[in-house]
C-alpha cells in the first residue's frame, strides 16, 4: 500500500471515531458544567439536595457495606442539618419584630382582627423572602420520621460503624461517644465504648462532644471553675452559659412554627387554636429537650445557674449581684426556703442597692414568655378541647414537629 493509500484509510478512520470522541468529550464537559452549577448553588443556600435525601444514600451505601460513602453522605447530611436549621431559626427570629406598614387608620376601624392579621401577612412576607434566599431550592417539606433521627443523633450510630471499618479508631470512639451522650441506655454503644478503651486504649475524658452546643460548653468550664473555687472564672462561664441558653431557647421555640396537618375543616379561628396549640406543646417541650448538659440532666438549669451565681458573686464580695441572682433564682423556685434565707440575709446588709431585690430583667422576660405559653396552652385545653368532639389533643414535642 503506497503512502497515499495509507492517509486516505487514516483519514476514514478518524472520520469514524470522531462523533465518539466528541460525544466523550461533551460529556465530561457536561459533568463539569453540572459539578460547577451545584457547587455555585450551594454557595448560595441553593441546593436542593435536603439533610433526609442524604441520610437516606448513607444508609443505602452503609447497608452496602460501602463505607466511605456511607461517611461522605452522612457527613454531608449532618452538616446540611445543621445549616437548614440554623436558617430556619435565623428567618424566624428575624422576621419575629417585623411591623406593618399597610396605608390604614387602625384607630377607626372596627374590626380588631385586622391590625393582627395586617401584622401576620407581614411577617409571612419576610419569611417567605428569608427562606428563599438562605434555603432556595429546597422542598417545603422534610421528613419529621429522619429529623427525628438526627435530634436523637443517630446518625453518629452509623458513622461509629463506618469509622471504624475505615480504619479511623479516633473518629470512631468520638462518633460512639457524640451518641452515647443521648442515648446513654444503649448497651450495643456501650460495648463498643469499652471496646475503644480497652483494645485502643482510647480515654473517653479525652473525646469531643461533636455535637455540644454553646451553652452546655459554658456550663462545663463554669462547673470546672466552680469546683476548684476560682469564682471569677465560675461568674463568667456561668454568665455566658446563661445567655447562651437563653438564645438557644428561643431558637428551639422558633423551630416549633412550622406547618400542622389538620385531619379536619374548621372555621378560621378554631383552626389557628389548634395549630397554636401544637406550637405551645412543642415550645413547652423545649425547657426538657435544653436541660441536658454532658448527657446529665439538669432540672431547673436557669435556676441553678442562679443558685451557683449567687454563692459565686458572694465570694467576689459582690453582694448587690448575689442578691438579684437570689431573687431571680427564686422567680422559678419560690418554695426554696434556704435560698428564702439567703435573700433575708442581703436585705440585712448595708449599702445594697434595692434594685438589686428586683429579678433579672433576661430572667424575667424567659419566665413571663414561658409562664403566658403555658397558660395559653392550658386554656385552649380546657376551652375548645373540652370535648370529644372537638380535635383531639395530640402531644407535640421538638422532636416530631415539622419544621418548615
Amino acid at each position: 500500500m503506497n503512502v497515499w493509500a495509507a492517509g486516505k484509510v487514516l483519514v476514514v478512520r478518524l472520520l469514524q471515531i470522531l462523533p465518539k470522541i466528541m460525544a466523550q468529550i461533551c460529556t465530561v464537559m457536561s459533568l463539569f458544567a453540572l459539578t460547577l452549577i451545584s457547587v455555585m448553588l450551594m454557595s448560595k443556600g441553593q441546593y436542593s439536595t435536603t439533610y433526609d435525601e442524604l441520610y437516606n444514600s448513607a444508609i443505602q451505601a452503609y447497608t452496602a457495606e460501602d463505607w466511605d460513602g456511607c461517611i461522605e453522605s452522612m457527613e454531608m447530611a449532618l452538616s446540611e442539618f445543621k445549616f437548614y436549621r440554623t436558617s430556619l431559626v435565623n428567618c424566624r427570629l428575624r422576621c419575629n419584630n417585623v411591623s406593618t406598614s399597610f396605608n390604614a387608620d387602625s384607630d377607626v376601624i372596627e374590626d380588631v382582627d385586622l391590625p393582627f392579621f395586617a401584622r401576620i401577612l407581614k411577617k409571612a412576607e419576610c419569611l417567605k423572602n428569608c427562606k428563599d434566599e438562605a434555603l432556595g431550592l429546597r422542598p417545603e417539606r422534610i421528613s419529621g420520621d429522619v429529623t427525628s433521627e438526627f435530634e436523637k443523633r443517630m446518625p453518629y450510630s452509623y458513622l461509629q460503624m463506618a469509622y471504624y471499618k475505615t480504619d479511623q479508631p479516633i473518629k470512631a470512639a468520638t462518633a460512639a461517644y457524640t451518641f452515647l451522650l443521648a442515648n446513654p441506655e444503649d448497651e450495643m454503644m456501650q460495648g463498643n465504648m469499652e471496646w475503644y478503651h480497652d483494645e485502643m486504649g482510647i480515654d473517653q475524658s479525652t473525646l469531643k462532644d461533636l455535637e455540644i452546643l454553646p451553652y452546655q460548653d459554658q456550663s462545663l468550664k463554669a462547673v470546672s471553675a466552680y469546683a476548684n473555687e476560682d469564682w471569677p472564672e465560675s461568674i463568667k462561664h456561668f454568665e455566658a452559659a446563661l445567655s447562651e441558653y437563653l438564645k438557644e431557647y428561643k431558637g428551639c421555640e422558633a423551630l416549633c412554627e412550622g406547618p400542622y396537618d389538620y385531619e379536619e375543616f374548621q372555621d378560621l379561628h378554631l383552626s389557628i387554636a389548634t395549630h397554636y396549640h401544637s406550637v405551645l406543646s412543642c415550645k413547652e417541650s423545649c425547657e426538657e429537650y435544653l436541660a441536658y448538659v454532658d448527657g446529665r440532666h439538669i432540672s431547673d438549669i436557669v435556676a441553678q445557674t442562679f443558685h451557683h451565681l449567687q454563692f459565686a458573686y458572694y465570694k467576689v464580695g459582690d453582694l448587690d449581684k448575689a442578691a438579684k441572682s437570689a431573687v431571680t433564682y427564686l422567680l422559678f423556685l419560690p418554695g426554696d426556703e434556704v435560698m428564702a434565707k439567703n435573700v433575708m440575709f442581703y436585705e440585712k446588709q448595708e449599702n445594697i442597692d434595692i434594685d438589686s431585690f428586683k429579678p433579672r430583667k433576661d430572667a424575667m422576660e424567659h419566665y413571663a414568655r414561658i409562664s403566658l405559653q403555658k397558660e395559653m396552652k392550658k386554656f385552649i385545653e380546657e376551652t375548645i378541647f373540652n370535648n370529644e368532639d372537638n380535635v383531639s389533643m395530640e402531644a407535640t414535642s421538638i422532636f416530631t414537629k415539622i419544621e418548615l
